[in-house]
């Protein structure tokens, strides 16, 4: 039984990184697609796991709920090993898809290249997520 799981868990990783390095062909757009997929699990999970799986109630002050996010945050990252080979595979679907609309996005906003174009996406993503994560822990505060 040890030995089956073990094996799988080999298995498992060995497909993750296989996937990834199909994913790396897509270069920008890869990373992209990936990033969109974990920007989507890691926001749709944190808000699960804060308002259903530890239910945290308002009124906490901001060090009890600094400690939350924390533990939400634990378990969120736990959460997202396990779904790693799917983000990925997922990801790689993506990836022509968000190839275009990387060129698209950079002749809208009349970028120079792709890599600003792929930043300016980077920075939303990051400055959406934080913004959901910060907002509410203020609110729980």
């Amino acid at each position: 039984m040890a030995l089956s799981g073990a094996l799988s868990g080999v298995a498992s990783k060995e497909a993750s990184q296989s996937l990834t390095q199909r994913l790396k062909v897509y270069g920008l757009a890869g990373v992209v697609a990936y990033g969109l997929l974990n920007t989507v699990y890691y926001t749709a999970m944190f808000t699960y796991m804060w308002t259903v799986g530890f239910k945290v109630p308002r009124g906490l002050g901001y060090a009890e709920a600094a400690r939350k996010l924390v533990e939400v945050l634990g378990i969120t990252w736990a959460g997202s090993q396990l779904t790693k080979a799917a983000r990925a595979a997922g990801a790689l679907l993506l990836a022509p898809v968000v190839d275009k609309g990387l060129g698209a996005f950079q002749r809208a906003l009349h970028l120079k290249s792709r890599r600003t174009a792929f930043l300016y996406i980077v920075a939303l993503c990051l400055g959406l997520t934080a913004a959901l994560f910060g907002t509410v822990v203020v609110v729980h505060a």
